[in-house]
This record gives structure tokens, C-alpha cells and sequence, in this order.
């Protein structure tokens, strides 16, 4: 009998709009992936009756489910339906569609000190196409209000008027400017953490054994992502399933392939910490958390259903020690941000932000003769200028 081959194991998924229901002829996936951990669950329960021989009497097998992970290597595009419920976005909704850029030369600003936001007007009313609850990004300002090319909340829009604010913690205020600049205008194409709670059928496939394995219901519990400073990102999935089966039948024979993008590096893009560029980050790894418990009820011998808890972001960041303006932050309590773009060889580009930071932890010394290192601990928390903004993470793609 011939050994399985791992390196012809693919994977396969379909969301499920029933939650432990895979779709009646399902049109799958494919989901790239370097290992999986992915494995049925079911943990035995014995008698403890005393049969006076010093034997065990009974042992069941207990309630089914699944778990374990997935490794892959972070792309552009082909993980979006994961990326969208780790963090909460719905999968149906998606990515924005942006509106056509503006460009103008009677665009003004006047700033508002309570809000570090304002308003941005328009005397030729051309904001007929932005709406509330948009994220854009302003380029063109010049003199003193070059502070205002950057990226600003919608919280109101008429065609001639828009209330913005600043997207995160420690952005300079919006700054007052007469019309006269040409003012571009582009949408964001965001998505931000969310309560939605989404599901999959996965399809691990032993295609040389025609041997299929089955989980459904399964949830996107955790994604730990690391930006290596000389390699690629990778992502793992930390997964949650209902239950699990065992088949010769796949659930489809042709998955849709994965669009064939290259993984992104740490080797490009631009690296941000409260919202100043910087060149001595050195490592980057962050960690999204839903925090799901399966349910158990009486008369079932699979899990019940997923409960997600308290959504949690955090991570840690090494710099080369230059002086002590990020350290500071540390022992201060002072809350910044940070940003980063993750790109590969064709320039296709994610932008991930955390909005809202504190430093919980701050690693310094010499550990060799090398370059001193500054390791910091993070927790994102919510970002909160108004009830519309209370966002923790946001992923754009460029």
C-alpha cells in the first residue's frame, strides 16, 4: 500500500451560510498552505468504578469537534474570506468599491481643535460621490497644511462638505488652508475589525489516496502574522471546527485555483510608529485573537455552536536602539500607533494599522557585541474619537 505524499495534500474551503453546513454542491476553493495541524477532536472519558482488580471497566469516546492550525504564506487577495473573518468584517460585504478620484482646485479646510478633525470644503460641490463612513486620503495640500495629506474619517458628506477625522492616535490635526491647492481626493479601500461571525467548510485533500477529510463549522479563532526583516510573511491560522468526517467523496473535484500572487516580504514597503516613519524596526509579529468557545449540550455528540468572545490584538516589535523616543512610551504610559505595508515583487500591497497602542513590556541590553535592541510588547485597543471610529485594527489594500 502505497504512503501518502504530503506535498501533494491540497486544501479546499467554502464558506457556509448555515453555520456547520456545507452548501449543496458546494464550488470550493483553494487555499494555499506550507503545513496543518488541522486534527479531529474527541477526548476519551472512562468509569472510575472500582471492580476491585485494579482494572478500568469502560472508557467512551467523547464529544466531537476539531481543531489545529494552518501555515501560509501571506499573499495578496487569496486570503481575503480568512482576513475578513479573523478580524469580524463580513465576507459579504467585502471591500469598498471606491469612488473615481477627485481632483480639484477649490477644495478649503478649516480645522476643528475639539475634534483635531474639521471640515473640507468644496465651493464646486464635486463630494457628490463621498459618503459617511469613508476613509480617504488627501494629497496636494502644501505649505501649511501639508499635515492634511494623509488619511481622514468621513463623519458627515454633502456634495459640497465633509466632517473628517483624524484614524489614529496622535495624527496632527487638520490644519485650516484657503482653496487655491490642487487637492486630490481617493477613497481607501478598507476594512476594519467587526462582530460578524463567519464560518467554512475545509476540505483537507490526500489526492494520491483519494482520501478526503472533511471539517464544518469551522471558525477563524486566531491568525498570528509575522514580518521576518530578511524573509517571507507568514500567517498562522488557529482553527475551530463543529465536526469532522472521513471520505473517499470530495466535495468537489476542481477547486477554483488561487490567483498565482508572489507572497509578501519584509524587504519593502514602509514601517510607521506614532505615525512617523521609521528605518530601525528589525522584527514584527502580531497576534488576532476572537477568543471562540464551542458550546456543549446534552443529547449531541458533536460540538455545539462557536460563541465568540473578546476580540484581541497584540504583538511585539524590535528596533535598533538609537535613543529613547520609543522606550519612553513605555515607562510613560504613552499610547501611539503602528503601521505597516506589506508588498510583493508586482507592488501589490496590504496596509495594516493599529490605530491605538500601549507598550506593555520594554526589553533593552547588551546581549552580545552587536547592535543594542529595543524589544516592545503591544496591545491595540480601541480607537475612539467618536461611537462611528471605535475600531482596532484596519487593513487596506493598496
Amino acid at each position: 500500500m502505497a504512503i501518502g505524499r504530503g506535498e501533494l495534500q491540497t486544501i479546499s474551503y467554502i464558506q457556509e451560510s448555515v453555520y456547520g453546513t456545507t452548501p449543496g454542491t458546494p464550488t470550493m476553493l483553494e487555499l494555499w498552505h506550507n503545513t496543518e495541524s488541522l486534527r479531529p477532536v474527541r477526548n476519551p472519558f472512562e468509569s472510575a468504578r472500582s471492580l476491585g482488580d485494579r482494572q478500568i471497566g469502560d472508557v467512551r469516546m467523547g464529544r466531537k469537534s476539531g481543531s489545529g492550525d494552518i501555515v501560509s504564506e501571506l499573499c495578496y487577495s487569496n486570503f481575503d474570506n480568512w482576513l475578513m473573518a479573523l478580524i469580524g468584517h463580513p465576507i459579504a460585504t467585502g471591500w469598498p468599491t471606491p469612488f473615481a478620484q477627485i481632483s480639484k482646485a477649490t477644495i478649503s479646510a478649516t480645522e476643528d481643535p475639539t475634534s483635531d478633525g474639521g471640515t473640507v470644503a468644496d465651493s464646486a460641490a464635486g463630494f457628490g460621490t463621498i459618503s459617511a463612513g469613508d476613509y480617504i486620503t488627501m494629497s496636494g495640500w502644501t505649505t501649511t497644511a501639508v499635515a492634511n495629506n494623509a488619511t481622514w474619517y468621513v463623519v458627515t458628506a454633502s456634495a459640497s462638505s465633509l466632517t473628517v477625522q483624524p484614524t489614529y492616535t496622535g495624527q496632527t490635526p487638520l490644519a485650516s488652508k484657503t482653496a487655491g491647492d490642487t487637492v486630490v481626493i481617493n477613497e481607501v479601500v478598507r476594512i476594519a475589525n467587526g462582530t460578524s461571525e463567519q464560518s467554512f467548510t475545509v476540505e483537507l485533500r490526500y489526492n494520491d489516496l483519494t482520501r478526503f477529510h472533511i471539517y464544518r463549522g469551522l471558525v477563524v479563532d486566531t491568525g498570528a502574522f509575522t514580518v521576518p526583516p530578511n524573509g517571507i510573511s507568514t500567517v498562522t491560522w488557529g482553527l475551530l471546527a463543529k465536526n469532522y468526517t472521513e471520505t473517499a467523496t470530495t466535495l468537489d473535484a476542481t477547486p477554483t485555483a488561487a490567483t498565482q500572487y508572489s507572497p509578501f516580504d519584509g524587504l519593502s514597503g514602509t514601517y510607521l510608529e506614532g505615525g512617523a516613519a521609521v528605518d530601525v524596526m528589525t522584527a514584527l509579529s502580531f497576534n488576532v485573537a476572537n477568543n471562540y468557545m464551542m458550546t456543549e449540550a446534552l443529547g449531541s455528540d458533536e460540538a455545539g455552536e462557536a460563541i465568540a468572545r473578546k476580540f484581541r490584538c497584540d504583538g511585539s516589535v524590535t528596533y535598533y536602539k538609537e535613543d529613547d523616543t520609543i522606550s519612553a512610551k513605555f515607562y510613560g504610559e504613552t499610547e501611539s500607533m503602528i503601521q505597516f505595508t506589506l508588498s510583493d515583487p508586482d507592488s501589490n500591497q496590504y496596509r495594516i494599522t493599529f490605530p491605538r497602542v500601549k507598550y506593555t513590556s520594554c526589553e533593552e541590553g547588551k546581549g552580545d557585541d552587536g547592535p543594542i535592541m529595543t524589544k516592545m510588547n503591544w496591545m491595540s485597543i480601541r480607537y475612539s474619537p467618536n461611537s462611528a471610529l471605535n475600531k482596532t485594527i484596519y487593513i487596506d489594500k493598496l
